[in-house]
């Protein structure tokens, strides 16, 4: 977890399958923080995870967008088992 360009970012909260991030407040200034993750299995045609924010004390006040990596969008069955399953070795 990269921080750096987070100015307002205070702390965060790792669960299964979720990590949430805390920040003091939000207004027009730019909070970028990056996440670096790792595969541990193998996952074809991977779904969008959802990116959500909300304001802790007034949850109603929140955004909604989706996050896919390009890479495991467009990975497909024989990208991922290759010759451990049925498909053929490409040409």
């Amino acid at each position: 977890l990269d921080t750096s360009k987070a100015p307002m970012y205070k702390r965060s909260e790792m669960g299964y399958r979720k990590l949430s991030l805390y920040f003091d407040e939000f207004d027009k200034q730019v909070q970028c923080a990056s996440i670096y993750m790792a595969n541990t299995d193998k996952v074809a045609e991977k779904q969008p995870s959802v990116i959500r924010l909300y304001d802790y004390y007034e949850p109603k006040n929140q955004a909604t967008t989706f996050y896919t990596s390009k890479v495991l969008a467009d990975s497909g069955v024989c990208d991922v088992c290759g010759s451990e399953c049925f498909c053929s070795a490409k040409p």
